[in-house]
């Protein structure tokens, strides 16, 4: 949840370029098509893991990123940037709230855990959890 120090804001052109090739990137070296499906991403995420590369951290950054992409398919989510007392993100949020879920973060702490995950499972819970928040009623509006 969102402190009174936390701002959200819309993606700059930088942002949204950022966004873009990371999404890119993913494709390139999956050979994949944006946008990339969760049962793929989930391939792509158990090889990240199996293979345990040292230097994985823009295919970490890409994973996260077209893992929040997945969220983009249901209506009340956007992509932002949120600036909080943890730093700066780019985030998948709920739109008119400040409520938002982190997906490059969510990725690579599970990497960097080896945690075996369902993505699908993960993405479905994390909506469930966020939509049960708005309807609770005590998140703040932007």
């Amino acid at each position: 949840m969102a402190t009174p120090e936390t701002v959200y804001r819309a993606l700059g052109p930088r942002e949204i370029e950022a966004r873009d090739q990371a999404l890119e990137l993913l494709s390139v070296v999956s050979g994949l098509a944006q946008p990339i499906g969760i049962e793929d991403l989930q391939h792509l995420y158990d090889q990240v893991l199996d293979e345990a590369l040292e230097h994985q951290g823009d295919l970490i950054v890409s994973l996260g990123i077209s893992f929040g992409q997945t969220f983009m398919t249901e209506p009340d989510f956007e992509w932002a940037r949120v600036s909080d007392e943890y730093g700066e993100e780019t985030v998948v949020a709920v739109k008119s709230f400040q409520l938002n879920a982190a997906p490059v973060s969510m990725i690579d702490k599970r990497i960097q855990r080896g945690e075996r995950i369902d993505l699908a499972m993960l993405r479905r819970d994390t909506i469930k959890r966020l939509r049960e928040l708005v309807a609770a009623g005590d998140i703040m509006e932007r």
